[in-house]
């Protein structure tokens, strides 16, 4: 017999014996909750998260990272970066990505881009543009729902607060090139 239950709960097995003898025991089934998901923060060159666990494991672009096995990794490859923790428990919860790359220049020239939060709420913040750069952000029809001009500050944001909650596409376009980085909004 196999029992999902969604709450902690006793459950008494009873049995008779040919002989008319009974017995009964009492089992108790402990659920425990998951871990709250944990949030991906970019600090400098690094992708980091504070939720505590047991164990991380880092992926990039949905697959595993050898090696990344702690509460912070420097990534060496744009993409985007997301953690699972596991608890005391065992049980497992995985944090929503958040894109880390560079937009234009290659090598050492390239500058450092970073979108955040993920999922954003009422803003989006971009950090690491050098360039004047056109932000066009489209929903999962393909639609523009936002343009804006970034100046090139080391931090620009953007509102979302006219937006429905959903997936959309972030377009940064400069004169050294054009970057797409998947957003979500809460």
């Amino acid at each position: 017999m196999e029992v999902w239950p969604t709450s902690t709960f006793t459950w008494t097995v009873s049995g008779t014996d040919a002989f008319g003898c009974m017995d009964d025991t009492a089992y108790t089934i402990t659920v425990v909750p998951p871990p709250a998901a944990p949030v991906v923060t970019l600090n400098g060159p690094e992708v980091t998260t504070a939720a505590p666990a047991a164990a991380y494991q880092w992926y990039l672009n949905g697959q595993p990272i050898a090696g990344a096995d702690q509460d912070t990794w420097t990534p060496v490859t744009n993409g985007n970066y997301s953690v699972a923790i596991t608890d005391a428990n065992g049980c497992i919860a995985q944090s929503l990505p958040v894109y880390y790359g560079s937009v234009g220049l290659a090598g050492a020239e390239a500058n450092d881009l970073r979108v955040y939060p993920q999922p954003a709420r009422e803003r989006l913040v971009v950090e690491g543009l050098t360039d004047r750069t056109t932000a066009r952000l489209f929903d999962t029809e393909g639609r523009e729902v936002l343009r804006e001009v970034l100046h090139g500050n080391a931090r620009e944001e953007l509102d979302l607060r006219s937006l429905t909650s959903g997936a959309y596409v972030l377009q940064l376009e400069s004169a050294t090139g054009t970057v797409r980085v998947p957003v979500v909004r809460e």
